[in-house]
Parts: C-alpha cells; structure tokens; sequence
C-alpha cells in the first residue's frame, strides 16, 4: 500500500496542471474579450483554492505513508521476534535450531483433498517427463518451489500444486520438437503476457484434455549457456530485460498497436530485437559453456539474486527424491537452493494453496479423465 500512495504523492507532485490551467484560462480571456477582470479573478481564486486543497492532500498522503513505513517495520519485527522465540520452543535437547527447523518441515503432512489431487496428477506428468528426456538424452533438473520441497519435504511443498524445471535452451527445444508427437503430453509454447509480462511461456501439459488442463502443468524455466557468472554480467541482463519491458509497455499501451491485427507480431519482434541485443552483450553461447543463465525468455526475476550458475557446481546431475521417486537435481542442491530463497528453513508469509476453489469442476473433471487414464484409485492417494 505505502508504495501506492508513495506513486500518488510524486504524480501530485510533478504536475504542472494548475499552471496549464492558468495558461488556458488567460488564452480564453485573449480570445473572448466579454470575460471581465472579476469572472477571470474568480476563475484564478478557485484554481487557487484547488492548489491549495491539494497541498494539504499532499502532506496527509506523506503523513500516512510514513506511518505506513512504521507499522511495517513493527510488524516485521514482531514476526522476527514471534519466530524466535517459535524456534527457540521447538527445539528439542541435543538438537541444534537448524535440525530443529529441518524436523519441522519434515514432519509436516502433505496437502489434503483437491491440492493433494492435483499434485498427484502433476506427478505423473513429471514422470512422463522424466522418461522422455532420459530416453533421449535430454538434461533437466528439479528447479525453484519443487527442488526446495524435494530437499525440505522429500515431494512438493504442502501449499503448491503445480512443478517446475530448469533446462538449458537447446534441450528445452528439442523436448518441444518430441512432445509435438507423443499422444500422451504436450508442450504448450507461446510468447504471450504473463502478470503484465511479456515472456516465452514453456510447459509441459496433458493432451486431449478439455476441461481445467491449466491447472495440471510443469513449467519449463529455460536457462542459456554463457561465458561468465559475474556480477556485472548479470546486472547488463537485468537492465536490458526492463529496458525491454519498459518499451514493451510503451508499445502495449499504443492505441496504433491496439487496432492492428498484427498487433501480437509486433510484440514478438520487439521482443526478439532485444534479446539479439542481449545474447550479443553478455556472450549466450548456442552450445555447452561452463556457466548457464536464467534466459532472456523469462521475466527479470529481481536485481538482488543472480541466477547464474558454474556448470562444475551443478553437474553432473545428481538424483534426489521427490514423493518416492527419483528426479534429476544439481550435484549440491541445497548450495543452488540457496541462491533463490535466502531461508529455506524459514516460515515463509503465503501458505495458502495456488489454487482456484470456484473452478472445482474443471478441474475434477480433469482429473477423472487422467485418473482413469492412469488407473489411479483416489482412496489410495495419500
């Protein structure tokens, strides 16, 4: 909230429009010689009074952002506290705080009901998926929420119900090409806008599937192979995918584009002139090189963490196992973890299951159909 009202105090403050208002106001008095000095006067007052509503609105909005800022601070200080003392509670004797936190999050029970349901069906698609790029010789690993419940719960974090993968781009291209003939999986690639992001969307879906197949999907998180893993390096990438952004944007927001039918075209050059831009400045290299980077592809995943990785602290690949099966995951997962979540023994602040409640029947209906498919019997999913 206090960054909304921070972006309504600065847009009060840059305006110029009580001296445009003024401006016009003297236009229509050269214009129209009938207006008197009085009306004029009184025209000039009122604009005034106006001005002066909106400095007061100003420093009441200053005013309450400030608080805002406080109050934030209070409670994120309370929470600190409040797990402390938590933490300090649940250790049990001869047990340090970080066993103690690893015990927690082990022994936490899985999801229940529709996510539990759809969990399952995911995993079966992670399964599917798994036996493809082994059978060809495609590299991929558990990545993001689904590497980090396979340390921390040994299959998928209670509240999340859909799995995700990194693959180098090369791999991830061939997967598509495979999958375009298999009469089982799908992959669903598009550049579309996701969350008011432009971005190559890659995932891995049930085929022939009519009703609430979006909510059974494994993403695809594509990673380039590049020359360096620096700091600077990555910074180059960060600006460059919002330059990016920052013009896209501009160009959505055109009434020009809007009406064209070409429109989504349009978009897509854009968006491929900038990552040339990009590949060429910071070295993407079309085959092996000894570091990978999160793709141009996917949205800017935020300034402080550097998704770049040495490919000798990755690989080779290693299994881990996930809800009783073994998928492939980096040589040091818990070292790679780190780098996207600061804490991962840490209670994190949304618990809450992804999930739309109001489209049950979607996706009860998906999930008759690959249950069947499948023979899973649901009284047997735990």
């Amino acid at each position: 909230m206090s960054n909304v009202l921070s972006k309504i105090v600065v847009s009060i403050k840059n305006r110029t429009f009580f001296a445009k208002v003024k401006k016009k106001l003297k236009q229509i008095f050269n214009k129209n010689n009938s207006t008197s000095d009085s009306e004029l006067a009184a025209l000039y007052a009122k604009t005034e009074d106006l001005s002066l509503q909106i400095q007061s609105l100003t420093s009441q909005l200053d005013g309450v952002k400030k608080s805002l800022s406080i109050m934030q601070n209070n409670v994120a200080a309370t929470v600190a506290k409040s797990q402390t003392m938590m933490w300090q509670c649940f250790v049990e004797e001869g047990e340090t705080n970080i066993e103690a936190r690893k015990r927690f999050f082990r022994t936490l029970p899985p999801a229940v009901g529709t996510v539990r349901y759809v969990q399952t069906a995911v995993l079966i698609l992670m399964k599917q998926l798994d036996r493809i790029c082994w059978e060809n010789g495609l590299i991929y690993w558990l990545d993001f929420d689904t590497l980090l419940g396979a340390i921390r719960h040994k299959g998928f974090v209670p509240w999340v119900c859909d799995a995700t993968i990194g693959m180098p781009r090369p791999d991830a291209d061939k997967l598509v090409k495979l999958l375009s003939h298999d009469q089982d999986i799908c992959a669903e690639d598009e550049y579309t806008v996701v969350d008011g992001i432009f971005r190559r969307r890659l995932q891995v879906r049930y085929r022939n599937i009519e009703s609430g197949n979006q909510f059974f999907c494994v993403n695809i998180h594509l990673f380039d192979y590049c020359r360096d893993d620096s700091m600077a390096l990555w910074n180059k990438h960060i600006t460059l995918r919002k330059a990016f952004n920052t013009e896209f944007d501009r160009l959505s927001k055109s009434k020009t584009l809007i009406s064209q039918a070409n429109s989504h075209e349009k978009c897509l050059a854009l968006f491929k002139a900038h990552k040339t831009k990009n590949d060429k400045a910071i070295g993407i290299s079309q085959v092996p090189a000894p570091y990978v980077i999160s793709a141009f592809d996917n949205p800017a995943v935020g300034d402080a963490v550097k998704y770049c990785y040495r490919i000798a602290d990755m690989f080779p690949l290693e299994n881990i196992s996930f809800e009783g099966y073994n998928f492939q995951a980096p040589v040091c997962p818990e070292k790679f973890i780190l780098k996207q979540y600061m804490d991962m023994y840490d209670i994190p602040d949304d618990m809450l299951p992804d999930i739309d409640r109001e489209k049950n029947n979607e996706i009860y209906q998906g999930l008759e159909y690959i249950f069947d498919k499948y023979h899973v019997n649901i009284e047997n999913i735990k």
